[in-house]
Formats: C-alpha cells, sequence, structure tokens
C-alpha cells in the first residue's frame, strides 16, 4: 500500500504543478482525503468525518471545505458524495490519476 499511496502523491503533485487552478488549500485537503484512503485500508470510496479531514487539512472555514471539495471534484481528483443528514457518513472516491 504505502508504494502505491506514493505513486499517487507523486502523480497528483505533478497534475497539480501543471494545473493553475490548484491552490495550496487543495493541496492539503487530497492530502488529508488520501491519508484518510490509506487509514481505511485503500478502499475506495471510503468514509470521512468532515471535522477530522478539516482538521488535517488545516480548514477552519466549513465554506472553503466546501468549496475546494467541489473545486477537486470539478478537477477530476475525487468524486464526492456529501452525508445527506448528521447521521449518514460522506463518501469520497479517489479518482485513477495518470500523469
Amino acid at each position: 500500500m504505502q508504494v502505491e499511496a506514493a505513486k499517487v502523491v507523486v502523480s497528483f503533485f505533478e497534475l497539480a504543478e501543471e494545473d493553475p487552478r490548484v491552490r495550496p488549500g487543495h493541496l492539503g485537503l487530497y492530502m488529508a482525503l488520501l491519508t484518510a484512503c490509506i487509514k481505511a485500508g485503500g478502499a475506495n470510496p471510503f468514509s470521512i468525518s468532515r471535522s477530522r479531514i478539516m482538521r488535517q487539512a488545516k480548514m477552519s472555514s466549513r465554506s472553503t471545505y466546501n468549496q475546494t471539495m467541489r473545486d477537486l471534484m470539478q478537477f477530476g481528483f475525487i468524486r464526492y458524495l456529501p452525508a445527506q443528514n448528521g447521521l449518514s457518513l460522506s463518501y469520497v472516491f479517489l479518482r485513477k490519476l495518470d500523469s
């Protein structure tokens, strides 16, 4: 899993380097999501806790978090299925990245 995770990080940074839309917040959020994926045993999709991901990505604003998640979806890095209520989980799919 470690080698596979390293490949994902390298691919992500190579694509991000070429995409002028990608900002530091996107980098931090993606790394927090990748960490959650690894902790979930590499499951794809995997469930996330918004508050935990925000803490790991050093985000303090929900609106920034929501916008950054939308951006990562729009840029093609992830697919995000937000929880519909406080009792259900949110899920993230990391897309296969071809650098």
